[in-house]
């Protein structure tokens, strides 16, 4: 006669298999449940939350999808550029610095012109190859402008343009004075397209605080100059924001939040065209109010604003 074994049932089978241990979770993101992170293999992997985001005023702000920098964070991750750039090209960091904003501080736009035609490239913007500002004059040459002092050497690399000390100090400071067309600082010489680099106007600048000016406005630059970076809208507040990673209006780490494309308060789902009307429409409204009040009556049977045109 056979003999048949009877088939463990199946809550003996899983009773004899081994559990997995279950440890409660501390983190924010799974309070409250259980984590099987500790049994894991990879539980030993440390995540470094601030190598891509470093320039960035938090992680936070970057698991978030924002992209926020203040006036520190902007200097380290343009010089950090101008640097990669300056390894790529083989120019010098200032003169890259002098091209990117051609290229709306792009690297790979600059990075194509570049290698398209370098020296058209330069040309263009006024990058002599080389920077060598080591220009010697004879001894009875004369300044070009007071015709008085004799020129200063070691300024711009165009050859044969020579300006005496004083004479560049004013041109430069006069500059930085005024605004931010210093950027676009040339030689003096009639026709000549050589740009001054930054070190230049720095040591030609009358008082330190014009060389403070001036290198606010070359920071300003790389952010008002750049399609990927603004100045965040809010009032009294001076952080630049990129775009957010995840679509949406950009919210600015001062608590405002507005549209990275028109620059306008937070307005989805209205498109920029229409908000921009409606702000035209209401500015002329504003102005049509105020000639209004100045220039009418109220009616004194109806109320209704009237014009004295006669009689």
């Amino acid at each position: 006669q056979a003999l048949f074994t009877p088939l463990a049932t199946s809550s003996s089978i899983m009773a004899s298999l081994p559990r997995p241990d279950l440890t409660r979770a501390t983190s924010a993101a799974t309070s409250g449940g259980y984590s099987m992170l500790e049994d894991s293999p990879f539980s030993d992997m440390e995540v470094d939350e601030e190598d891509e985001d470093e320039e960035h005023v938090t992680t936070k702000d970057s698991r978030m999808g924002k992209r926020i920098w203040d006036r520190r964070q902007l200097k380290g991750a343009r010089d950090a550029q101008l640097a990669d750039l300056a390894e790529c090209s083989g120019m010098e960091p200032e003169d890259v610095e002098l091209c990117m904003p051609d290229s709306k501080w792009d690297k790979d736009v600059f990075l194509q012109k570049y290698y398209d035609d370098a020296e058209g490239l330069r040309s263009r913007l006024g990058v002599s190859e080389g920077n060598d500002c080591s220009n010697t004059f004879p001894a009875d040459a004369l300044c070009g402008i007071c015709f008085c002092e004799p020129p200063l050497a070691g300024v711009t690399p165009c050859t044969g343009h020579g300006f005496c000390g004083d004479c560049w100090s004013r041109y430069v400071s006069l500059a930085v004075e005024q605004g931010k067309g210093c950027l676009e600082l040339r030689c003096p010489e009639d026709k000549c397209k050589e740009r001054l680099r930054r070190s230049q106007v720095l040591k030609l600048c009358s008082s330190p605080s014009l060389g403070e000016r001036y290198q606010h406005f070359l920071l300003d630059s790389f952010v008002e100059d750049s399609n990927t970076r603004k100045w965040c809208p809010g009032v009294g507040c001076e952080l630049a924001c990129g775009r957010s990673s995840i679509g949406g209006p950009v919210e600015c780490a001062c608590g405002a939040r507005w549209c990275y494309d028109c620059c306008n308060d937070e307005h989805q789902p209205v498109p920029c065209s229409c908000v921009q009307e409606w702000n035209k429409k209401t500015v002329d409204t504003g102005s049509d109010l105020t000639w209004i009040l100045a220039n009418t009556k109220p009616c004194p049977k109806c109320t209704n604003a009237i014009e004295k045109n006669g009689g």
